[in-house]
């Protein structure tokens, strides 16, 4: 709360607090390499992506990327192959965001 007091009158005026600003949600949509592959591991995933990963494009891909972004074609292959819904991938892309 906030007081303000008017010099000349004397009058005191209160003014509420302005209430708290929402948080708005942040999609994380890009992870490192390592931390992808730890929150594979963590969630006994790995081995199951590693699997698919047979053309020389996509072993490129997975041994020489830096980052792993949550929209690349390739994921979403894999998101596919391995019947993961939307929100496990969201979920796995929010634990590897932590390690």
């Amino acid at each position: 709360m906030r007081i303000e007091v008017d010099v000349t009158t004397g009058e005191t005026t209160e003014y509420p607090d302005a209430p708290p600003t929402p948080q708005i949600p942040v999609e994380i949509t890009t992870v490192s390499m390592r931390q992808c592959r730890l929150a594979l591991l963590q969630e006994n995933q790995l081995d199951d992506v590693e699997a698919l990963i047979t053309t020389r494009e996509q072993l490129i891909w997975w041994d020489y990327s830096a980052i792993v972004e949550k929209y690349n074609p390739m994921v979403q292959d894999i998101t596919t192959a391995l019947g993961w819904t939307p929100e496990y991938l969201t979920s796995l892309f929010e634990l590897a965001n932590t390690l």
